[in-house]
């Protein structure tokens, strides 16, 4: 009985030590979870918040439809009718969402977010930004976009497809929620969008 009770104990150590042994994911495992790269219009969006893994799953909401990624390709609004290639992406899941805006996206390239400016649709016709929002379901509770040039990012065009509506591309930003000084790191984004 005294070496069962020896074997439990010694069996219990090393089984509560497997516990603390948990791999800790890579920054390169949580970007395989992300979406590829691609450039076909396949509607998808993945990034790292802070370090953590962001797929959209939907809003789980009537308010919008419930597709996970919305925008691409959309016209201007006055007095410039005639800009259609104005780049407004919108990824959410419930109350969470990363939006771009990205003015004149004709061709592959880098595009600077690095403005001053309100978000579309406060903004009709906003200069180019990032922006993270969380909320719950009776208030936000962060806002945060890119702001002149402190809290700034970029996003990479791989695709710039007017014809057939798709763009694609890479991006990263830091943006601040000005009310309280909260900074968020959006790093290693991707998209691939053709307007539904």
């Amino acid at each position: 009985m005294r070496y069962y009770n020896i074997f439990a104990l010694v069996l219990l150590i090393l089984l509560s030590g497997c516990k603390s042994c948990k791999k800790e994911l890579t920054t390169a495992d949580l970007i395989a979870q992300l979406p590829p790269e691609t450039q076909t219009g396949a509607n998808t969006f993945g990034c790292l918040i802070d370090g953590v893994s962001f797929v959209p799953t939907g809003t789980g909401s009537f308010t919008y439809p419930d597709y996970p990624v919305i925008g691409g390709y959309r016209g201007a609004l006055p007095p410039v009718y005639y800009n259609r290639t104005n780049v407004y992406i919108s990824a959410r899941q419930p109350y969470l969402s990363i939006d771009l805006y990205i003015r004149n996206v004709d061709k592959i390239g880098i595009y600077q977010l690095n403005f001053d400016t309100n978000a579309f649709p406060n903004a009709f016709y906003p200069q180019n930004y990032g922006n993270y929002t969380y909320a719950t379901a009776t208030t936000r509770e962060q806002e945060c976009i890119t702001k002149s040039s402190t809290y700034t990012g970029k996003v990479e065009i791989t695709r710039a497809d007017t014809v057939n509506r798709i763009v694609s591309g890479k991006f990263s930003f830091k943006a601040i929620n000005t009310a309280t000084g909260k900074i968020v790191d959006i790093t290693d984004g991707r998209f691939d969008i053709k307007p539904q």
